[in-house]
């Protein structure tokens, strides 16, 4: 592995992945899973990190601070197909996908 490689995946590890669901929240720090229904969780539960990355679908919680990236669903991507009704909030309408 090439020394900006190393570094690379240095920085890679230091991020949180952060997914906020209808029901639970789950996010990866390092080698470590973590995971807490989403009424109950609180910001300050994630450790300190160089950058957050955001799914989120419950617009009740909303995250502040300069290192965060949201990342939003999209109707397909390369084969795949979103098929939720309202794709960027991961909907379902009537009981149907």
């Amino acid at each position: 592995m090439t020394m900006s490689n190393k570094k690379l995946a240095s920085s890679m590890n230091d991020r949180v992945f952060l997914d906020i669901g209808n029901t639970n929240t789950k996010w990866k720090y390092k080698a470590s899973y973590y995971e807490t229904p989403s009424l109950n969780f609180s910001e300050d539960e994630l450790p300190y990190s160089s950058e957050i990355w955001v799914s989120n679908v419950l617009s009740k919680i909303i995250l502040k601070g300069n290192n965060i990236h949201t990342v939003h669903s999209q109707a397909s991507y390369k084969g795949l197909i979103n098929s939720y009704k309202i794709q960027n909030l991961l909907v379902q309408i009537d009981g149907l996908l």
